[in-house]
C-alpha cells in the first residue's frame, strides 16, 4: 500500500511510523510505503490518478469531492485545522478585516479553511502571492501576510523572537478538521476489508505514538533522516497532541453532524460547484469478525435470551406466590390459633412471631394439629383463661425485647411509650398488631445503625376508642411511594397492609429526618365484641 503524505517526514506522520515500526500492518497483512510530500505533489491528484492507495489531505477533500473527484475520506487525524495566517507584529492587522487590500501568500491548494474565513467576514479586496515557504518573507516585509501551520512556522518565528501575530479560522466561526485520511472511492468500493484493515492499522499507530513519542521522536531522527532539532520535533509533538484531542477524543473520532456543518459552510460561502452527499463522501465501516468474535457475540446474544427468559418465569412465578401469599394471609382462624398457641408458650416466641408469617406458610397450614398437642402439655398453666384478651402495653414490651435479643443488641436502642394504663384488647386484635409491630421494628433495626439514634416505639389512645400505634428512627428514609403500591418487592409491606386492612385500620408514613410509619386502628373489632380500657 502506497500512501501519499502531505509534507516531509516529521511527526505530524507519527502514527504511520509507529503502525509499520510495531507491526501494526504487518499482522492485517499489509506491506505499506511512505511517500514524502512537496509543495509540487498533491495527495488529491495521486490518489485519484492510483499513483498512491492512500493519502493526507485537508477538508479541502469536499470542495474536490464537489469537482468531481472521486474520493472517498477515511477518518480525521487533528480535530483542529492546524492552519493559520501570520502577520508581523509591527503592523496594523489585528482580524481578518484589516487585511482589506493587502497581500496574502497561498499555497493555491488545501488552505479553504482559511478562504472560508475571510469569506466569512465578506472579504474579497485580497491579493493572492504564490507560496514561497519563505517565512523570512514575511519577517523583511514582502507580503502582509502569510498561511503557516502552527506546527512549523510558528515555531521558526517563536525560536527567532520576531513579532508576530496569528489570525485562526477557529476564532472566526471555521473550526474544520486538520489532517484527514482518505482514499479512492474505487478502492473503497473494490476492497472495502483491506480499506477497513489499513485504518484500523494506522489508528493503533497514532494510539502508540501518542503514548510513546520520544520513542518515537528517535525512530524518526534515525529511521526517516530527520535533520531538524530534537526541540523542534518536541514542539511539533506537543502542538499536534493538542490538535488531535489527546485525552479527550481517541485518534481517527469522527461526527456525521460536524462533517455536515463543514459541508453547508463551504456550501453558504459558494465555494461548492455542486452539493456533496455526506454518505457518499465518508467511508461505513464494517469490519469483518473473526471466529472468536462471532462465537463471543453468538454466546453474548445466547446468555442475554436466558436473562430475559429467566425474567419472563420470575415475574410469573412472582405473580403466583403473590396470590398464594394473599390467599394464605386472608385465612384469619388458622393464623389466630396459631399465634394464641405462641403466646400459651412463651418458648416458641422468639422463633414465631419474630419471622414473617409468609415466609412460613407450611408451619400455619399444619398448627392447628401441633397446637392441640402442645396445648395438652401445658394445660397446667396458670393464665390459659386469661388468653382471649391481653394487655397490649406489656405484649408491646414484651415483643421489642424479643426483637432485640433476636438481633444481638447488648443495649436496646428502642424506646417504648405507652399509656399508663393498660390497653386491653382481644388476641384477634392483638396478633395482627403484633405482627405489625415486629416487622416495623425489625424493619427499623436493619435500616439504622447506633449512631443514628433510638427507635421509638409510641402507642396513644384517642377519641372514640381509636388508638395509634407509632414506629420511627432517624435512619435515611424510604420512598413513601411504596405503600401505595400493589406489587414490591418485598413481603414486609405487603404483609403489613394485609394485616391493617384486615383490622379495619390505617396506615400513614413519613420520611422527614428518617422513617415514621404511624398505625391507626380502631379498638373495637367487631360490633358484637366489646373491647375496653381499664383505668
Amino acid at each position: 500500500m502506497r500512501v501519499q503524505l502531505k509534507w516531509t517526514h516529521q511527526f505530524q506522520f507519527a502514527g504511520f511510523y509507529a503502525a509499520i515500526d510495531q507491526c501494526y500492518y504487518a499482522k492485517r497483512g499489509l506491506k505499506v510505503e511512505l511517500r514524502e510530500g512537496n509543495p509540487e505533489i498533491r495527495p488529491t491528484n495521486e490518489v485519484v490518478s492510483r499513483r498512491a492507495d492512500f493519502g493526507i489531505n485537508t477538508t479541502d477533500l469536499i470542495v474536490h469531492r464537489a469537482l468531481g473527484k472521486p474520493i472517498v475520506i477515511l477518518a480525521p487525524i487533528f480535530q483542529h485545522s492546524s492552519q493559520v495566517v501570520a502577520v508581523s507584529g509591527k503592523s496594523d492587522i489585528y482580524e481578518p478585516c484589516n487585511l482589506e487590500g493587502k497581500s496574502l501568500m497561498l499555497s493555491g491548494d488545501g488552505e479553504a479553511s482559511i478562504l472560508a474565513m475571510f469569506r466569512s467576514q465578506e472579504i474579497t479586496d485580497i491579493r493572492i502571492v504564490p507560496h514561497s515557504w519563505d517565512i523570512m518573507d514575511l519577517v523583511n516585509g514582502k507580503v502582509d501576510a502569510m498561511s503557516v501551520y502552527l506546527t512549523g512556522e510558528v515555531y521558526t518565528l517563536r525560536r527567532l523572537k520576531l513579532p508576530f501575530r496569528i489570525l485562526r479560522p477557529e476564532n472566526y466561526g471555521i473550526d474544520f478538521y486538520g489532517d484527514v485520511l482518505f482514499t479512492s472511492e474505487a478502492l473503497a468500493t473494490e476492497d472495502a476489508d483491506l480499506v477497513n484493515r489499513f485504518l484500523t492499522a494506522t489508528l493503533e499507530g497514532w494510539q502508540y505514538a501518542l503514548k510513546n513519542k520520544e520513542a518515537m521522536m528517535d525512530l524518526i531522527i534515525e529511521k526517516y533522516g530527520y535533520h531538524d532539532s530534537l526541540e523542534r520535533l518536541r514542539y511539533e509533538s506537543d502542538m499536534i497532541s493538542t490538535l488531535m484531542g489527546e485525552g479527550i477524543v481517541r485518534p481517527g473520532h469522527s461526527s456525521t453532524s460536524r462533517w455536515q456543518h463543514i459541508i453547508d459552510t463551504y456550501d453558504s460561502l459558494g465555494m461548492l460547484s455542486r452539493p456533496v452527499d455526506i454518505k457518499q463522501i465518508l467511508f461505513q465501516r464494517s469490519p469483518k469478525l473473526s471466529h472468536t468474535q462471532r462465537t463471543a457475540i453468538f454466546l453474548l446474544l445466547t446468555a442475554l435470551l436466558a436473562l430475559f427468559l429467566f425474567f419472563v418465569l420470575s415475574r410469573f412465578f412472582t405473580a403466583t406466590l403473590w396470590r398464594e401469599m394473599e390467599h394464605k394471609v386472608g385465612r384469619q382462624n388458622e393464623l389466630d390459633t396459631f399465634i394464641k398457641f405462641c403466646l400459651l408458650t412463651n418458648t416458641e416466641l422468639p422463633q414465631t412471631v419474630h419471622r414473617r408469617v409468609i415466609d412460613n406458610l407450611q408451619i400455619i397450614d399444619n398448627i392447628i394439629p401441633v397446637a392441640e398437642s402442645v396445648t395438652q402439655k401445658n394445660s397446667h398453666h396458670e393464665n390459659r383463661k386469661n388468653i382471649e384478651h391481653i394487655d397490649l402495653c406489656s405484649y408491646l414490651h414484651d415483643l421489642v425485647s424479643l426483637t432485640d435479643r433476636n438481633f444481638n443488641e447488648e443495649e436496646s436502642r428502642t424506646i417504648v411509650n405507652v399509656p399508663r394504663f393498660p390497653v386491653i384488647v382481644p388476641i384477634e386484635l392483638a396478633v395482627p398488631i403484633g405482627l405489625i409491630t415486629v416487622e416495623l421494628h425489625t424493619n427499623a433495626l436493619k435500616h439504622t445503625s447506633a449512631k443514628e439514634g433510638k427507635i421509638r416505639i409510641t402507642l396513644k389512645q384517642e377519641e372514640n376508642e381509636i388508638c395509634t400505634l407509632s414506629v420511627g428512627d432517624r435512619g435515611a428514609g424510604m420512598d413513601e411511594k411504596l405503600f401505595h403500591h400493589k406489587r414490591t418487592k418485598t413481603t414486609g409491606l405487603p404483609l403489613i397492609q394485609l394485616l391493617t386492612k384486615q383490622i379495619g385500620g390505617s396506615l400513614e408514613v413519613s420520611s422527614r429526618n428518617g422513617t415514621s410509619i404511624t398505625l391507626r386502628f380502631p379498638l373495637r373489632k367487631q360490633k358484637e365484641k366489646t373491647i375496653g380500657i381499664r383505668s
